[in-house]
């Protein structure tokens, strides 16, 4: 894995409640971006510390996440499924 996957306890909890297909398909989707070097996301924005924030979607998820590069972390903030 080129990058560590560090994700929001929200997140943990709402990959617990899906199906297992679901599950499986969004834990590929994660290490897959997890060992992609560079990332073009969907759409960008900043959090209130000026951080910037991707949102990419990919299948039917849109997942938000920033990329910490000094610790070397993916850090998954938000998933949900698109309709």
């Amino acid at each position: 894995m080129l990058r560590k996957l560090v994700l929001d306890y929200s997140v943990s909890e709402y990959l617990c409640q899906l199906r297992k297909p679901q599950c499986l398909q969004v834990s590929r989707l994660l290490k897959m971006m997890a060992d992609t070097t560079s990332i073009a996301s969907s759409v960008t924005t900043r959090d209130n510390t000026g951080r910037v924030i991707h949102h990419q979607t990919i299948g039917h998820w849109r997942i938000s996440y920033w990329e910490d590069a000094p610790v070397n972390e993916l850090r998954i903030l938000d998933i949900r499924r698109d309709s």
